[in-house]
């Protein structure tokens, strides 16, 4: 962090101001400075640190050392076709949550929201949810879970009328930030009726 001493147990040195050939060019930003100053790599925060060599404070950071390649994870969750999932209660079906360390993220859910039979009839109201936990071990719905996005499927005579009509959703979120190991899952509730839910894909998309 900018403003504070780095930690010399998480660095390792990459190079120092002398090494610089342009170190004195006025055109570069705080190239002209009393004091030397260390290029260092952070294992830990993944940053790269501009460090003043007396006092070991970091003037300057780069969040992201790799050229922009963020970390992305996925689940996909295959529920079979053909068999109704009735479920009024929240579900989290299978697998279909993702174990993930501390950071900042984005999560989208996508899922086929299959209607079978006659449209306008017999039809409810699904609620599609993206959970998370700091209680990495809890892998169903709990009522600790934070609710970071949810999206409501109703069907009805706006879908088309075959057996079955398949509608692909999706459900985003903005950027969350959790700072501790955490567990993300997908969180299903459908009525009673005639429509059923198949292959869920869960992902997760690290932005720091």
């Amino acid at each position: 962090m900018v403003g504070v001493p780095y930690n010399p147990d998480n660095c390792t040195f990459v190079a120092n101001q002398a090494l610089n050939a342009n170190q004195f060019n006025g055109v570069v930003p705080n190239a002209v400075n009393t004091s030397n100053h260390l290029l260092l790599w952070d294992f830990i925060d993944e940053k790269l640190y501009w460090v003043n060599s007396l006092t070991n404070i970091i003037e300057h950071e780069l969040p992201d050392g790799s050229g922009g390649q963020n970390e992305s994870y996925i689940v996909e969750s295959g529920i079979p076709t053909g068999s109704y999932n009735l479920t009024p209660t929240p579900t989290v079906y299978g697998n279909n949550y993702i174990v993930l360390p501390s950071g900042t993220y984005m999560f989208d859910l996508e899922y086929d929201y299959i209607m079978n039979g006659t449209a306008g009839t017999g039809y409810g109201v699904s609620l599609f949810e993206i959970r998370t936990n700091t209680n990495v071990s809890l892998t169903s719905v709990d009522a600790s879970d934070v609710i970071v996005k949810q999206r409501q499927t109703k069907g009805g005579a706006q879908i088309i009328e075959t057996n079955p009509g398949v509608i692909n959703q999706t459900i985003k979120t903005e950027a969350v930030t959790i700072n501790s190991s955490f567990i993300v899952k997908s969180s299903a509730s459908i009525p009673t009726g005639i429509q059923k839910v198949n292959n869920f894909s869960l992902r997760a998309f690290k932005i720091k």
